[in-house]
């Protein structure tokens, strides 16, 4: 993810948070009502919590925070299958700029993946269901086994990811008098993924749509009312 607290003349991008934004976009296509929620710590309490302190509530939750898809994500590792067990390559790159063909960005890049680790929390056995059947079905979520990252109006092309879906998990709770009712799993992202350092306008592009993402995740979305 980018890092804004680079100095202007050194910025420094990375696009697994664009990967983690096209996925979760691709999701809310399929259950449009899904409040989506990036939790560290990955627990039911610490989600409830976090979403406490970002919007000041003080009061049990209301019923706009279910069905709510919580997340976060592993470290990368190097694919098994990349060639030589592993695919790095560091060094700059001359890449066309806004019809630039002069202009240059020093890359890294790495055929990696990680395990996209999420709870979906619901009060509705309905909801359950209906996220068990479409997380299974070739038509439902899983039908994003391939996706794209749109890349063309920084780097010229899409690039392909591929996600591997997990089995679930269910599971029920009562915490303080709130019953609610959980599934977890993991998907595993393999694609890709690149650092670009300079101080050109893709980088300053790419940096924009990650802090968007990330606004819209960590905040946006967690509106209660």
């Amino acid at each position: 993810m980018g890092d804004i607290g680079i100095p202007p003349d050194k910025r420094v991008v990375t696009t697994v948070a664009l990967t983690l934004a096209s996925l979760i976009d691709n999701f809310k296509t399929v259950i449009t009502d899904l409040n989506v929620v990036y939790d560290e710590q990955g627990t039911y309490e610490s989600t409830i919590a976090k979403i406490r302190s970002d919007n000041k509530q003080k009061n049990k939750l209301t019923a706009d925070f279910y069905p709510c898809f919580s997340f976060n994500r592993s470290a990368m590792q190097y694919c098994k299958n990349a060639p030589g067990h592993r695919a790095l390559a560091i060094g700059p790159a001359m890449l066309p700029i806004q019809g630039n063909n002069k202009s240059q960005l020093q890359f890294s890049f790495v055929q990696g993946d990680f395990d996209l680790n999420f709870m979906f929390i619901t009060k509705s056995v309905l909801k359950l269901e209906e996220f068990e059947i479409k997380y299974l079905s070739e038509n439902g979520l899983s039908q994003f086994k391939q996706f794209t990252v749109d890349l063309t109006p920084d780097l010229g092309g899409p690039q392909n990811y591929f996600a591997t879906f997990n089995p679930l998990e269910n599971k029920t709770f009562e915490h303080e008098n709130n019953y609610y009712k959980m599934l977890t799993g993991s998907i595993k992202i393999r694609g890709m993924y690149y650092v670009f350092e300079g101080s050109s306008p893709v980088i300053l592009s790419i940096q924009k749509r990650i802090l968007d993402f990330l606004t819209k995740v960590l905040y946006e979305q967690e509106t209660i009312t």
